[in-house]
């Protein structure tokens, strides 16, 4: 929640925590391939890209769904943010791989659908305020001992 407040992709380095993460994301990109220190610095900046450019739109679906309060709402808004994740994907091109098996390199964390679903929406009716909490983060995990 903190890295949608500051409009900023988190970051997780080593595979500790890559189950939570699996179960927490709803989309993710793949690699078949090691990234250098070069492609890691480019795909942050495109991680960057990824929250900068669903941020405003984010954050505004997530403040439609807590001023309607409305289960309706917020299925219309979690899919269409599911789309424009499913959309995103295609920025990684250049390091992206189909292979179940593959690692992946970075996790779309959805914070909308995470606390609709693991909290309710009642709590957060009429709440506008902690839209900014509640958007889309593109989570980067960097494996262990990468220089």
């Amino acid at each position: 929640m903190l890295s949608s407040v500051y409009v900023s992709p988190a970051i997780v380095i080593g595979r500790r925590f890559e189950e939570q993460l699996g179960r927490l994301s709803v989309e993710s990109v793949r690699t078949c391939r090691d990234l250098d220190a070069e492609d890691w610095k480019l795909h942050m900046r495109i991680a960057d890209y990824t929250v900068l450019d669903m941020y405003e739109y984010a954050v505004s679906g997530a403040l439609e769904v807590l001023e309607s309060c409305s289960g309706g709402k917020l299925g219309e808004v979690l899919s269409a943010r599911l789309e424009l994740i499913r959309r995103d994907v295609r920025r990684y091109w250049r390091i992206v791989c189909g292979e179940p098996k593959a690692r992946v390199s970075l996790y779309y964390v959805d914070n909308l659908r995470l606390y609709a679903q693991n909290c309710g929406l009642e709590g957060l009716c009429g709440r506008g305020d902690l839209s900014a909490a509640l958007a889309v983060v593109p989570v980067i995990t960097i494996p262990p001992g990468m220089h």
